[in-house]
């Protein structure tokens, strides 16, 4: 149990922004630089990442590729960046920043806004407009590094969206889940993934226990030869849940073993 104590009484009064379970011992090194940014998901000998930015639902998600989904028990989202300490409020959060000007909101200003107020904002502004920089923190348009911003976005690097996501095994889950810039994980585009969007898998040799909950996805490999689901004898390779009738799935060219 996470938030709770040993025992399992009382509840914890604090913030959990990502927890990760290793099978090996952590050098300090990597502890730091593991305190201050994202985990890709396919780090040697990680068992577990849950980073608790699904912004909606009761599901905890692990990002390691394992299988190892939690339940949320009474916690509660927060729909807009308002703490220093947080360092991803809201992933699905689609409007504008508590930090944008008033008149910008509505206008498309912050359709993606993947770091906190007071924190390295990065905003894509999908109406052409020129962000500029605001509460001391670095904006950048789609796509662009500027003198402002050249130390936080990355240049090439575009907003996507989708409705289709990509996944490779040369991927990382830091990506944008685009078809040049692929995620890692097949769980991690389903996470992501809203309904009637399409998920294409590259061949490859991918050790997952997928979850799909309420979605009506399409779940595509490359070919059925040469792309693989290894549940790695951890229960079901693939499970669906769902009390919508109207959503279906469809899964289709893999080996699933």
């Amino acid at each position: 149990l996470f938030g709770k104590r040993a025992d399992g009484w009382g509840y914890f009064n604090g913030k959990l922004t990502n927890i990760s379970i290793w099978n090996r011992l952590l050098d300090e090194g990597e502890i730091q630089s593991n305190m201050y940014s994202e985990l890709a998901g396919n780090e040697l000998d990680l068992i577990g990442y849950w980073n608790l930015k699904e912004g909606s639902g009761n599901v905890l998600y692990d990002h390691s590729g394992n299988g190892n989904h939690g339940i949320i028990h009474g916690a509660s989202w927060v729909e807009y960046c308002q703490d220093d300490f947080i360092p991803n409020c809201n992933p699905n959060y689609d409007g504008a920043d508590v930090c944008c000007p008033d008149s910008w909101i509505g206008d498309g200003f912050a359709d993606c806004a993947d770091q906190a107020y007071n924190c390295d904002l990065t905003c894509y502004d999908n109406d052409g407009g020129d962000c500029g920089s605001f509460c001391g923190d670095d904006i950048c348009d789609e796509g662009e590094t500027n003198e402002n911003c050249s130390d936080d976005c990355e240049s090439g690097e575009e907003y996507w969206s989708g409705p289709v996501w990509y996944v490779s095994n040369s991927g990382f889950n830091a990506n944008n889940g685009s078809e040049t810039s692929p995620f890692f994980s097949i769980q991690n585009a389903i996470n992501i993934a809203e309904d009637g969007d399409t998920i294409y898998v590259q061949s490859g040799h991918y050790t997952e226990n997928l979850y799909i909950a309420n979605k009506g996805i399409f779940l595509i490999g490359e070919h059925r030869e040469s792309t693989v689901i290894d549940g790695n004898q951890w229960g079901s390779v693939i499970r669906f849940e769902g009390d919508d009738s109207t959503k279906q799935a469809l899964v289709s060219n893999f080996s699933i073993t």
